[in-house]
């Protein structure tokens, strides 16, 4: 969460994920453990980390726009090969379907 968070400070972004709607997501990502996690505009990665806290052995995929975001998100997660974070349109992740949790 902590290098996330660092990640929407330096790019200056102020409108990530509420703690509130994290521990949703954190609620959502584990109710599916085995299953494919989805999410469309990953920003600076807080609902990345957010989601991420609550996998198990489900796969999270996100994709951002911003190809600079996309490569800060990816570094953050790059320890964890149940992650990918990608960039470009949400269609890129469209070849990954069905997913369990989409957000």
């Amino acid at each position: 969460m902590v290098a996330a968070e660092r990640v929407a400070s330096q790019a200056g972004f102020k409108k990530s994920c509420i703690p509130e709607v994290g521990r949703l997501l954190k609620l959502a990502a584990a109710a599916k453990p085995d299953g494919v996690i989805a999410e469309s505009g990953t920003s600076s990665g807080v609902g990345t980390a957010w989601l991420h806290s609550g996998l198990d052995a489900a796969r999270l995929v996100t994709v951002e726009r911003d190809e600079e975001l996309a490569r800060r998100v990816a570094g953050v997660f790059a320890d964890d090969d149940r992650v990918s974070a990608l960039a470009g349109d949400w269609r890129l992740i469209e070849q990954l379907a069905p997913f369990d949790v989409f957000f």
